[in-house]
């Protein structure tokens, strides 16, 4: 016999020997050992942990026993209700079985479930609030979860118990209509007829399907004032002109909602019809607001003239009237801007308007404020030239005299200028004596992603504290010439460079071990910049860090920032088991349109977009002004949160403003007194 098979054969004889010197009882067969049996013991178990682990092996056992224990687990008192871990686990688990009528049923309930209650002190705490807010932030996820399944799965008796939970009005409602708005129904025989509510109507919106035109017109016909303003924007969205005399009669109804919605529906199907309309809304006090916004994609003589009455005559919506007069491309647009220049409160809303003005008599008044403000003037040319490469001799002479001026201030304004066109290197503007100037300088510096590594070289010989945080906006794209020490430093001190700081420590990282207190953060914006870096660093755990830290994170820009993370790994751990099922898990059952988007075009094998790289990028106009109407006293700090979640340090001049360039499009917030980072875990 072969030496090797000699060998195995002998292995062979010695397992049976030893298998058969056990009692009967104790051989167990391996499905007894690993399969439902198993699972079945681990859910019953007193341990949180263990319970999740247990209904995660039950997920990974395609059988009817797997089923029947995680049947068990979702009911009213099983272990999926006792935490909202575990209920996001069961949910994943039964997405395994959705075609079972029992599953789909166990899903039903779970989108329907109530917040687990938490043990709590009395008097309760900060820390028991937030965990409440949390278990309930969690909860929400996995109803949403649970729906994602069910709409995802197309099962007919899916859809129909979706549809009954979108017509309900218990906690699952919301989650129901998002799901079927995301994985909208294929047929519209699907939908219950009349769409006789909202959630109909937003579902039949979200279809596309023109079949369900006229069942829509029906609703508009409806004596609900809810469901008419439904039926307007889904006639819209399916660009039913044939529906404009319909929608016109509303006009003139005496419920406001309902005029809102006629004008809105009409700026999108009738442009020739609308004009009058919106002007209307902003003559009307119970509708000014919705007219005012609706004024920045209408157009026309009788909305310019409806807008300045509104700012002379009002307070509340005088700053919003302005910046849509900044969209009106009439010439009298400009006109009223330039008379509301006049006023100082409105002035640098005013200049803002006109720099985004589409008319091109913009620059004249720009060029005529320049004569009375000067820095003023300056700014508002950087933003118009930046957005419509329109450029004024006069306005481009002025920069460069502000550039050499003695006065900070007028300096800090021109050499940013110069800075933003690329026309000053950055290097020697930084050496200028005055950190007022210094600081402005390091904030249009991020107009060119090349000078960033020089924000890091002057941190070593920067001597104003005020200016070193700004300068931190050179840790976006790198970390060299940067200590550790004081890395860690600006991290715990949780200013407005606390964030970058973070992300460049975690970017340092040769363990993952070093930053997951980080990940595990109580504050979203830790998380979030935690996840940045970590998708960066060498660390070879890195990945299933991440994976581990998207499997129950309630925060959807939290979940986008560990996905593009991940998403951004396409290196040795491009195939890492852990990372391919957290994406797919993504692509699949994340509520989040756009954590779904980052995850298929990772698995899809598309490169992944660079981090904060945006493809449009916009200057983001800031002022700060006091009560008084005039700027801070002193120098004043924030921290903008980017649409990507980034989180950077701003420094406002004296005169209050803050010009942000490379900004990526999108919503952003603005925190004028950042507080400390909390780094406890939950």
């Amino acid at each position: 016999m072969h030496p090797v098979l000699r060998s195995c054969a002998l292995c062979l004889l010695i397992v049976s020997a030893d298998a058969s010197a056990q009692p009967v009882e104790s051989r167990l067969d391996l499905r007894a050992r690993w399969g439902p049996e198993l699972a079945a013991r681990l859910v019953s178990s007193s341990d949180l942990d263990t319970r999740r682990r247990g209904l995660a092996r039950a997920a990974s056992l395609a059988s009817p026993e797997a089923l029947a224990v995680l049947i068990e687990a979702t009911a009213p008192t099983g272990a999926a209700r006792t935490d909202p871990r575990a209920m996001l686990e069961a949910v994943r688990a039964l997405s395994h079985f959705v075609r079972e009528p029992s599953a789909r049923l166990a899903l039903s309930l779970l989108a329907s479930a109530s917040v687990p209650s938490q043990p709590r002190t009395s008097p309760a705490t900060p820390r028991d609030l937030e965990e409440v807010d949390l278990a309930a932030a969690r909860t929400e996820l996995a109803r949403r979860t649970a729906t994602m399944v069910l709409a995802r799965s197309r099962e007919p008796r899916a859809l129909e118990t979706l549809l009954a939970l979108a017509r309900s009005t218990g906690p699952g409602r919301l989650a129901a209509q998002q799901a079927l708005i995301a994985f909208p129904p294929r047929h519209p025989s699907t939908l219950a007829f009349p769409l006789a509510n909202q959630a109909m109507l937003r579902i039949a919106t979200a279809t596309g399907d023109l079949r369900l035109v006229d069942a829509v017109r029906a609703a508009a016909r409806s004596d609900d004032p809810d469901v008419v303003v439904s039926a307007f924007a889904a006639l819209a969205s399916f660009g039913d002109t044939a529906s404009v005399p319909l929608i016109k009669e509303a006009l003139a109804h005496r419920e406001p909602r309902l005029r809102v919605a006629a004008a809105e529906a009409l700026v999108s199907l009738a442009p020739q019809d609308h004009i009058d309309a919106v002007a209307s809304l902003i003559g009307d006090e119970a509708t000014a607001s919705s007219g005012v916004a609706l004024a920045e994609k209408a157009f026309g003589e009788s909305i310019v003239k409806a807008l300045t009455a509104r700012v002379a005559a009002s307070d509340h919506q005088r700053e919003a009237a302005v910046a849509a007069l900044g969209h009106q491309p009439s010439p009298r647009a400009v006109q009223a801007l330039e008379v509301f220049l006049q006023d100082p409160w409105l002035q640098g809303d005013t200049a803002h308007a006109l720099a985004r003005s589409p008319n091109p008599n913009a620059m004249k008044a720009l060029e005529r404020l320049a004569t009375s403000s000067r820095r003023l003037a300056v700014r508002a040319y950087v933003l118009r030239r930046t957005a419509y490469r329109e450029r004024s001799p006069l306005l481009h002479g002025l920069v460069d005299a502000l550039a050499e001026a003695s006065d900070a201030n007028d300096r800090a304004v021109g050499l940013a200028a110069q800075i933003v066109f690329g026309e000053r290197r950055v290097t020697r503007a930084l050496s200028d004596p005055d950190p007022r100037v210094r600081r402005s300088v390091a904030l249009a510096a991020l107009a060119f992603p090349d000078n960033l590594p020089l924000l890091r070289q002057r941190l070593a010989v920067e001597t104003d504290a005020t200016t070193r945080v700004v300068l931190a906006l050179g840790l976006i794209d790198g970390d060299s010439d940067v200590p550790t020490g004081w890395l860690r430093e600006r991290t715990e001190t949780g200013g407005a460079d606390a964030s970058l700081a973070l992300m460049a420590l975690a970017r340092r990282c040769e363990s993952a071990d070093t930053v997951t207190s980080f990940l595990r953060s109580r504050n979203a914006y830790v998380r979030v910049h935690a996840a940045f870096g970590l998708g960066q660093s060498a660390a070879r755990d890195a990945a299933g860090a991440l994976a581990g830290a998207y499997a129950y994170e309630a925060e959807p820009t939290v979940r986008r920032a560990l996905i593009a993370s991940l998403a951004s790994r396409t290196g040795d751990d491009v195939h890492a088991p852990v990372r391919l099922e957290a994406l797919t898990l993504a692509r699949d059952l994340d509520p989040d349109p756009a954590v779904r988007h980052l995850a298929s075009r990772a698995l899809a094998g598309l490169s992944p977009a660079p981090l904060f790289a945006p493809s449009v990028t916009d200057i983001t106009w800031l002022r700060l002004a006091k009560v008084d109407g005039k700027p801070p006293s002193s120098a004043f700090l924030g921290a903008l949160v980017q649409a990507d979640g980034l989180v950077i340090p701003i420094a406002f001049d004296d005169d209050g403003y803050a010009l942000v360039p490379a900004t990526p499009s999108g919503s952003a917030r603005l925190l004028l007194t950042p507080r400390p980072v909390d780094y406890s875990s939950q």
